[in-house]
């Protein structure tokens, strides 16, 4: 399960290294080898019912990662939530990434599109904050007033972290990309 959970980063790491045609090699790598873990991790779980559980959790691992922070920003801001209220916040968060694509665009397969075209991190920007607003009023419902306006910030604060980290990828890593952009450009 450990290889499984960071496999998708290294992906990202291989692709961007990558030159355009060796890249469907590495993603159908990628593909063999997330299906062997699957299946291994599912064998050892020999039970439907954890299986079932061990993908709903690993589904939500994204949002999970969120939690993390933003538990301490608001415990620091002395607005802890509580367990439900983080429950309710992933699962919404979950089901927002889900229907927007997001979850499509930008994992798995869907790298490879976004390495094709330019524009990736305004393409991420646009979906992040398209993400966001599709979230509606629904977040003040969860949270308290104090809670709301601090997850909105750090919300703001996470996607300008993400697309600062993927421009510099972009101009260190990818040999076709990042070193031809200017400083404040991004592909």
């Amino acid at each position: 399960a450990g290889a499984e959970l960071g496999s998708e980063d290294m992906l990202w790491m291989e692709l961007l290294i990558a030159e355009g045609g060796d890249r469907e090699s590495i993603m159908k790598k990628w593909e063999v080898d997330r299906k062997q873990r699957l299946e291994e991790i599912r064998n050892f779980l020999n039970n439907e019912e954890d299986w079932d559980r061990y993908l709903e959790y690993s589904d939500r691992i994204p949002e999970y990662e969120q939690m993390e922070g933003l538990r301490e920003v608001m415990t620091e801001q002395g607005a802890p939530m509580s367990a439900e209220q983080e429950g309710q916040l992933v699962d919404l968060l979950y089901s927002a990434r889900v229907e927007s694509g997001m979850r499509d665009r930008w994992q798995g397969r869907g790298i490879l599109e976004q390495l094709s075209k330019p524009g990736l991190v305004q393409r991420l920007r646009d979906d992040w904050e398209s993400g966001v607003a599709s979230l509606g009023d629904t977040p003040r419902q969860i949270l308290s007033s104090q809670q709301a306006e601090i997850f909105e910030a750090v919300q703001a604060e996470m996607m300008e972290e993400m697309t600062a980290e993927l421009s510099e990828g972009l101009r260190y890593l990818s040999p076709g990309l990042g070193p031809k952009l200017s400083p404040g450009e991004d592909r």
